[in-house]
């Protein structure tokens, strides 16, 4: 019994990135990106990236309070 290739159509292969074209999956190349930066592309600190974590904790913790005292 025979490996399945990678090129067939059940396995395809991802685009390889060419230097003309960059980076297939991120749009910074991780030489560039500082200590401080998060390569994510709408969240550029890291204290963005607590400030939404916080955010949506805040936001499940008062969805679930709030069901909670309407469904009792």
């Amino acid at each position: 019994m025979s490996s399945p290739s990678h090129d067939s159509p059940l396995h395809p292969r991802p685009p390889a990135s060419t230097p003309d074209e960059g980076p297939a999956l991120h749009p910074v190349a991780p030489e560039q990106l500082g200590p401080a930066d998060t390569g994510l592309p709408g969240l550029r600190s890291w204290n963005a990236v607590y400030a939404v974590v916080v955010g949506v904790f805040i936001l499940w913790v008062t969805l679930l309070i709030m069901f909670m005292r309407s469904y009792t």
